[in-house]
């Protein structure tokens, strides 16, 4: 394992919260583990992306696609995708080189215009072809229509008028298709000015006897929560 003067490398610290989830059941035991040269050979990929603005930390960049490599979900929807940053480093988790054979589906969803074609120029540097997709559309409405199953389900919406308070709604539409085992992984989970918002989330959560969590992993001021399909 790599390090750095004064503390972990970031790997590291990404794989010591693969084990904080598979101590709480969020994650098997015997997941995978993170090919990080394979993270290399994308990263420089992803990072090319033309990005307006983001939140997404070199830490929890680095923690999504070692989540991803554990989990190895084949279909994954993103609610609130924005240019596409953070739901690129799920969609290429499983990565050997640049290859990514398990992977079926993974459909990002926004409600801006310019965000989804910004995203859909970005993916085309990946080597995804079809499998990665964006969609102009409202999230709630769009996986109450989905007639296929999910295996990952990413949630970073933001809207004006409630900001986060739209999760709940995301994971209610989503719940029917979300296989057992599949993961839901809510961004900004530590920020304060979204904490009603996640107590709220959090309760629905706990209400559901088949979801197993939330558990809160403050990697950076953002955070991020994770529950999973029993």
């Amino acid at each position: 394992m790599r390090t750095q003067p004064g503390g972990p490398a970031l790997e590291e610290v990404a794989e010591y919260a693969l084990q904080i989830l598979k101590t709480a059941g969020i994650l098997d035991r015997g997941a995978p583990e993170p090919d990080w040269d394979s993270f290399a050979v994308m990263q420089p990929k992803i990072e090319s992306f033309e990005v307006p603005w983001t939140t997404i930390t070199s830490l929890m960049r680095r923690f999504f696609y070692a989540l991803s490599a554990a989990a190895r979900p084949e279909r994954m929807v993103g609610a609130g995708t924005y240019a596409g940053f953070a739901f690129a480093w799920f969609a290429v988790g499983y990565a050997r080189g640049q290859d990514l054979p398990t992977l079926v589906e993974a459909v990002g969803l926004d409600l801006e215009a310019d965000a989804t074609a910004l995203a859909r120029r970005n993916a085309a540097v990946l080597p995804l072809g079809a499998k990665l997709r964006f969609e102009r559309a409202e999230a709630v409405a769009w996986l109450r229509a989905c007639r296929t199953p999910i295996s990952l389900l990413y949630i970073d919406i933001d809207a004006p008028a409630n900001r986060k308070g739209g999760y709940v709604e995301v994971l209610e539409a989503a719940r029917p298709k979300l296989t057992p085992g599949a993961l839901v992984v809510a961004h900004d989970a530590c920020v304060p000015l979204f904490a009603s918002d996640f107590e709220r989330f959090h309760a629905a959560i706990k209400r559901d006897p088949g979801l197993l969590g939330p558990q809160i992993l403050p990697l950076d001021e953002c955070g991020v929560s994770i529950c999973r399909v029993a």
